[in-house]
């Protein structure tokens, strides 16, 4: 008999810094999923604020009250942390309508809607509430 399959969601990002918004979201996002791995990403091609090991730190910080919450920093594919991890579904917060399905196709577009090893990768998108919804991308 082999072992309960585990829903392992992965809220990838760059975390520059992690906010109240994303707190809101890993909060939920560890309501429904058995684990959830926030990946940091290193993204150096945004030129983050904060290097990556205090985005890191930060993250674990905020999530260190949430027991099946971890925090990782990463580099590689999304797909290959993915599997690194065992995970199979995207958690996304969405700030705006053009936001859904983005991963999804995203993923679909490179892999064939498909990890490594040829699992499924499917994306789960949460509308965060009203007061926090208005983060966007860049400078503020």
């Amino acid at each position: 008999m082999s072992a309960p399959r585990r829903n392992i969601a992965v809220y990838p990002g760059t975390f520059d810094p992690i906010t109240n918004g994303h707190f809101d979201l890993i909060e939920r996002g560890a309501r429904m999923f058995d684990q959830v791995v926030i990946a940091v990403a290193a993204s150096p091609g945004k030129r983050p604020a904060l290097e990556l090991p205090t985005r890191i730190a930060l993250a674990q910080q905020v999530c260190a009250s949430l027991e099946n919450v971890s925090v990782i920093g990463f580099s590689s594919l999304l797909t290959t942390m993915m599997h690194e991890q065992g995970a199979t579904i995207i958690l996304r917060g969405l700030r705006a309508v053009a936001d859904r399905g983005v991963v999804e196709r995203r993923v679909a577009a490179v892999e064939g809607g498909r990890g490594e090893r040829g699992q499924r990768v499917g994306a789960h998108e949460v509308q965060p509430p009203p007061h926090l919804g208005r983060v966007g991308r860049g400078p503020v």
